[in-house]
């Protein structure tokens, strides 16, 4: 949108500071968050104030991420993703559990808000 320029960089640094496999949920859960922020700007026109203004109004602001954050979540749950998960490692016979995203639960309003975002329309 004329001047401005915005860019979005996906970090899939897993445990250990290992590059996640593209295809493990939790690298899943980040780009598809990443994506729902592109989805979200166009639905917005990339107006970033209302944007940021009506997903406060819609999703709150929880203590971990503003409103805008949230939404990406819950739009990538809506798209697939899961924002937690355990695997167990043979070899250490250790548990791991991990968590992609900014925290909070996303309700059955939040996740039809985030689907009319992701066709395009503003919730």
């Amino acid at each position: 949108a004329g001047n401005m320029k915005e860019m979005i960089t996906l970090d899939t640094n897993g445990f250990g500071g290992k590059k996640l496999d593209p295809n493990h949920p939790m690298a899943i859960a980040i780009q598809y968050h990443e994506c729902a922020h592109i989805l979200q700007y166009r639905a917005y026109k990339y107006d970033f104030a209302k944007l940021d203004r009506r997903m406060d109004a819609v999703y709150g602001k929880p203590r971990t991420a503003a409103g805008t954050e949230h939404m990406a979540d819950c739009m990538a749950v809506a798209m697939g993703a899961k924002l937690s998960g355990s695997e167990h490692d043979a070899k250490s016979g250790y548990t791991r559990t991990w968590y992609a995203g900014y925290g909070g639960k996303c309700t059955p309003q939040h996740l039809t808000s985030a689907r009319k975002v992701i066709a395009g329309k503003q919730a």
